[in-house]
């Protein structure tokens, strides 16, 4: 059975390793036996595992990185807890970190964001020339405006004078419709 004993060369993390064949009775007994002591140990001696072999050791990753090699990165936005994005923010997942980006309707730098008043400025919003913008938490919503309808987005004067229902007009009299409104 093959055995391996590395030995740590001074503080530099410098592995010495022998891949030969050793006794297979018990590990203690073999390192025992035939671990190199640090003055015995030279730069010859320094070796490489070979492929199939990999060494792990307790490392501490910087933050935003896990695994044996530091190497797989933590996605902080699966866990609300590993990020500090505004209930009103979305988190994005980089490598070794996380962006925090406001909602559409909210601004501010993803940390915090607050509502945006849409209906404050009409490049904001959608709505029509005759409707009302009311802003909401995120959002707006357009109403049109008495004598037009539609969606909000777009708005239809009504022909009050076309519906004897709509006018209060007398059946002789004359009636005119106004942009809105009749006469």
């Amino acid at each position: 059975m093959r055995g391996l004993v590395c030995s740590l060369v001074l503080s530099l993390l410098v592995v010495g390793c022998d891949w030969g064949d050793k006794p297979s009775s018990s590990s203690s007994d073999v390192a025992q036996d035939t671990a190199p002591q640090p003055e015995d140990v030279g730069p010859a001696d320094v070796a490489l595992p070979p492929p199939d072999v990999s060494l792990v050791a307790d490392v501490a990753c910087s933050p935003g990185w896990e695994g044996p090699q530091c190497d797989q990165n933590i996605n902080e936005c699966v866990d609300p807890s590993l990020n500090t994005c505004d209930d009103n923010g979305a988190c994005v997942d980089t490598p070794g970190s996380f962006l925090c980006v406001c909602k559409a309707g909210y601004e501010g730098d993803g940390f915090s964001c607050a509502n945006v008043d849409e209906c404050g400025d009409n490049a904001l919003n959608d709505c029509d020339a005759n409707a009302q913008c009311v802003d909401t938490i995120g959002s707006y919503d357009c109403t049109c405006l008495k004598g037009y309808f539609g969606n909000g987005q777009s708005c239809t004067n009504v022909d009050e004078c076309g519906k004897v229902v709509v006018n209060d007009c007398r059946i002789n009299a004359s009636c005119t419709d106004t942009d809105g409104y009749y006469e």
